[in-house]
């Protein structure tokens, strides 16, 4: 049997300690008639998505959802921002594609919000932009 260096097992057992997990893609949308869709978690993953990159959440129930797609006029589109109704119980959901300043107000993203009565009320939720 052959032994390796404590060296050089000290310095691999480091190397993979200090490696970032791998993050995986989204699992993508098919959705032929949306320009744009994310089903979002509670907890600001986003989970399936079409012209949907990245998604913040700055506060417990507001997530930022940016649309990677430069083509994509927000101003001029219609967007629907759903619950899971599974989990929705007495909250309500708000979109807006008027920059936000929770958003850095950024023309590319859609700012939700979710809340029950003035609670904060994290929920997953779907987007869609048509």
């Amino acid at each position: 049997m052959r032994r390796m260096p404590l060296t050089l097992l000290m310095a691999t057992a480091a190397t993979v300690a200090l490696a970032s997990p791998a993050v995986a893609d989204p699992t993508p949308i098919y959705a032929p008639y949306a320009q744009a869709a994310a089903s979002v978690s509670a907890s600001g993953e986003l989970l399936r998505s079409k012209n949907v990159d990245t998604v913040t959440q700055p506060l417990p129930s507001v997530y930022c959802v940016h649309i990677s797609d430069p083509n994509i006029n927000l101003a001029e589109s219609v967007i629907t921002a759903t619950l899971d109704w599974q989990q929705a119980k007495d909250a309500t959901i708000r979109a807006t594609v008027q920059p936000s300043s929770w958003c850095d107000n950024d023309n590319r993203t859609i700012a939700v919000a979710i809340f029950s009565g003035v609670q904060a009320a994290p929920n997953d939720f779907f987007v869609t932009v048509q």
